[in-house]
């Protein structure tokens, strides 16, 4: 009954994540702490699940034990010198715990589903529920994009929405979630594992997903849908219809980027985006601040939860001021949720080594999902994990860009790659 109930939980958490930040935002003008305890879900279904994954593990013994310690490897590496450094600079073990824990915690919810779900049949399950919510938003963009458009351009009345939601002259669709970059990644993902498990996947609902990543007019989305058309021309050659004018709309957005095309249609003078220049100083200052904490503290770096993340925003870190951060940037930083730049953050905070260590990660899922590619049991499932090997680039791409703490995105995709790695590992094992 226990394990049902485990089970149930993590097909409701999943469905939930989409609608998560937007959930919230709802909810904290009437209760602020219903919203926190809403914002905080995630990290609470980690936190009381990971122990009972290991407890199970260590009971049945059924996750063999060479995949798992090359998933793990780099999660106690990271973990153990997160915590040297921690201790080495003095630093609180709370915050020092707390930093660490924000850096892993999306990956440790892998081991969750691999422990609970491990029969294929229950992953197709849940997908096509996950499809079905991806298919809707993607539907919903597109009447956002409808909507917006018809309004700027043919009723010619000025849109309420703000500039900064607008890209050469397109609205960028959030649909009912929070973030248009987070939205485009999202219908990626599901659109990136539905055609490697389909044969014949139907086209009004790839229609939707691939509406969605359009319309919510990302460059990574975009970068991503691009790989993603690649590696599916042997076996969709429609998608060359699709990579054509996508090549040249990301030559339109890298080359004259957030140009808004109301100054050549005389609706609206041109505006800039709102707070680009100031968003362009602030990456600038703050990437510049964590190159420095870097330089001084270049092996273990300053101690997790000490700069850049949520983590030190919360408990007011020592280092913004004695790095001579400015107050304004400081309010941005805290507004924003993190300094938006991941890897000169994990630089600061846990060096050299810790960098590596994360870094290896991906390696070590790449590896992980391509053994467990080559011993599938069928083509179907060998078709999963060539996805998820492609989403795993697709994300760590996305790392370089910017923050890597997308809840919506990496609960769901180590979600997937658990349940894959679950179902599959007993065939490895024998």
């Amino acid at each position: 009954m226990i394990e049902l109930i485990i089970r149930y939980w993590l097909f409701i958490i999943l469905i939930f994540l989409p609608f998560q930040r937007k959930i919230v935002k709802i909810l904290l003008p009437v209760s602020r702490e219903a919203g926190n305890f809403i914002s905080y879900l995630d990290e609470i279904t980690v936190i009381i699940f990971i122990p009972l994954a290991v407890l199970k593990f260590y009971r049945k013994r059924e996750f063999p034990d060479r995949l798992f310690m090359i998933l793990l490897s780099p999660i106690i590496i990271f973990s153990i010198s997160g915590l040297v450094s921690g201790l080495s600079n003095g630093n609180s073990i709370f915050i020092t715990s707390l930093g660490i824990f924000d850096y892993v915690k999306n990956f440790l919810v892998l081991f969750i589903y691999a422990s609970f779900i491990r029969d294929i049949k229950d992953f197709k399950k849940l997908f096509n529920i996950l499809l079905m919510v991806a298919v809707a938003l993607g539907f919903i963009a597109i009447s956002q994009e409808l909507w917006a458009l018809s309004g700027r351009y043919v009723l010619r009345v000025y849109s309420n929405l703000d500039d900064q939601s607008w890209r050469l002259g397109v609205y960028r669709t959030t649909s009912l979630m929070h973030n248009p970059n987070v939205f485009g990644l999202y219908c990626l993902v599901i659109l990136t594992i539905y055609l490697s498990i389909s044969d014949k996947p139907r086209y009004l609902f790839s229609l939707s997903l691939i509406s969605g990543i359009l319309t919510s007019v990302s460059r990574i989305a975009y970068t991503g849908l691009m790989i993603l058309g690649v590696s599916q021309l042997q076996k969709r050659r429609w998608f060359i219809w699709i990579l054509i004018p996508l090549i040249i709309i990301m030559i339109a957005i890298f080359s004259i980027e957030d140009v808004n095309l109301l100054k050549h249609l005389n609706l609206e003078k041109q505006l800039l985006l709102y707070g680009n220049e100031e968003l362009i100083r602030f990456r600038n200052a703050t990437r510049d601040t964590a190159l420095i904490i870097w330089r001084d503290h270049f092996f273990l770096g300053a101690g997790p939860g000490t700069y850049g993340g949520k983590v030190s925003l919360r408990y007011n870190s020592t280092l913004y001021k004695k790095y001579g951060l400015s107050e304004e940037f400081i309010d941005y930083a805290r507004n924003f949720g993190s300094i938006d730049q991941f890897w000169p953050q994990i630089l600061a905070e846990c060096g050299i080594v810790g960098t590596l260590a994360f870094a290896s990660l991906f390696i070590s899922l790449t590896v992980v999902l391509l053994i467990l590619k080559i011993w599938s049991s069928s083509e179907e499932i060998s078709g999963l994990f060539t996805g998820l090997v492609i989403i795993t680039l697709i994300i760590f791409i996305y790392s370089l860009y910017t923050g890597l703490n997308i809840t919506s995105i990496l609960f769901t995709y180590s979600a997937i790659a658990g349940m894959a790695i679950g179902s599959e590992s007993r065939h490895y094992y024998k």
